[in-house]
């Protein structure tokens, strides 16, 4: 988090605006938010249902997997939104 503000403060003495530093921090918060929901989410499904076909096997009950369009909508929307909080709060800094 220090290096992002040293960064920023960089920036700053070469002239950035405080919006211009806010919208940088949303930038870079956003893109790692987009970055880590296209590899984790799609990992964290695929490890997920690999673990729960083996305990219901176990289990000798019928591997089911619910995971629903809408669920997933509301965590991506959710880090994001999130990501942006935080962009907005360094950016503040």
């Amino acid at each position: 988090m220090s290096a992002t503000r040293r960064d920023l403060a960089v920036l700053r003495s070469l002239g950035l605006t405080s919006r211009q530093s806010t919208g940088v921090s949303v930038a870079q918060a956003g893109t790692f938010a987009v970055v880590a929901l296209a590899v984790g989410l799609p990992l964290g499904l695929a490890i997920g249902f690999i673990a729960w076909t083996r305990v219901a096997q176990e289990l000798a009950v019928i591997p089911r997997f619910p995971i629903s369009g809408v669920m997933l909508l509301a965590v991506a929307v959710g880090i994001l939104g999130l990501a942006v909080v935080l962009g907005l709060v360094v950016g503040r800094a």
